[in-house]
């Protein structure tokens, strides 16, 4: 238990972290005596299509992802604050491993949206070749537990413009 008026974490938001040797590339929280990294959220989806559209194609890596819903994030992120320090980095995904460009595809499916998703071996991700597990939690990262068909399903996309 945390007493609000006297004591509160300590949470900087410090934007991506870079993507040396197609690493991490995603939103990073520094923490008393530690960080915490995520995998990419859903949320990011349909920005990453966007990002790889040429015309009507959408050039995406067959690399996996486990993205995480933005929710479970946040959640992470206050558990990992209130706990004592980790000493280290944290480390948080999505409860799902699955190939990227599959994943964008059944985004734009759903929305009816009429791009079509290819592979692409050369594409870039945010200005990076990704390897098969660039976007891949270590082996000890804590896991989220909202599913990608229930986020899909549930969670309202951004009001187009």
């Amino acid at each position: 238990r945390i007493d609000a008026v006297t004591a509160k974490p300590t949470l900087k938001w410090v934007g991506c972290v870079p993507m040396p040797n197609t690493s991490w590339t995603n939103s990073l929280v520094i923490l008393n005596d530690g960080g915490f990294r995520a995998t990419q959220f859903m949320e990011f989806l349909r920005s990453i299509a966007q990002l790889a559209t040429e015309g009507n194609t959408v050039r995406l890596s067959h690399a996996f992802i486990q993205p995480m819903a933005a929710e479970d994030v946040a959640a992470a992120v206050v558990e990992a604050a209130l706990a004592p320090p980790a000493n280290g980095m944290i480390e948080v995904g999505g409860p799902e491993k699955v190939h990227l460009d599959e994943l964008v595809a059944r985004v734009l499916e759903y929305d009816k949206d009429p791009r079509k998703v290819v592979i692409d071996p050369d594409a870039l991700y945010s200005g990076v070749k990704l390897s098969e597990n660039s976007l891949i939690p270590g082996k000890d990262a804590k896991l989220g537990s909202t599913k990608f068909d229930w986020w899909l399903e549930n969670v309202a996309p951004p009001p187009k413009k």
